[in-house]
């Protein structure tokens, strides 16, 4: 068991480093366009570097809130990002597709809220906070 939280430990450490030294190779401009990302509206914007637009991406996963932008010159791949209060949003069913996709879905908090039912907040809330 130490043996095992030893290796955790140095497994960590060597991903530390990696991408402290990763970061220390973007430029400022690399940097900012990851925590943008694609679809964001902002000063000296163009079409050819936003994207698709928030919630429109398809470009990976149907449905979901965007992407962050490549840096392909430092092999960091476009990033698909989803939020929302219920979970991740995406579209199970898709064109040309037979497979249904699934994921995590919480009922939102006001919806709970407005239950007054103390006992089943407390059932949804363990594994809320664990997400």
């Amino acid at each position: 068991m130490l043996l095992s939280f030893v290796s955790i430990g140095f497994a960590i450490n060597e991903i530390t480093t990696k991408a402290k030294e990763l970061v220390a190779k973007m430029t400022t401009e690399e940097k900012v366009s990851l925590l943008v990302g694609k679809g964001m509206k902002f000063p000296g914007a163009t079409q050819s570097n936003t994207g698709t637009g928030v919630g429109l991406s398809m470009e990976k996963v149907e449905g979901a809130a965007g992407t962050t932008n490549a840096i392909d010159r430092l092999g960091i791949p476009l990033t698909v990002v989803a939020d929302g209060p219920a979970g991740l949003p995406i579209e199970p069913i898709r064109k040309n597709d037979k497979k249904t996709y699934y994921a995590t879905a919480w009922p939102v908090a006001t919806l709970l809220a407005s239950t007054w039912d103390v006992a089943l907040v407390k059932k949804v809330g363990p594994p809320w906070v664990m997400r």
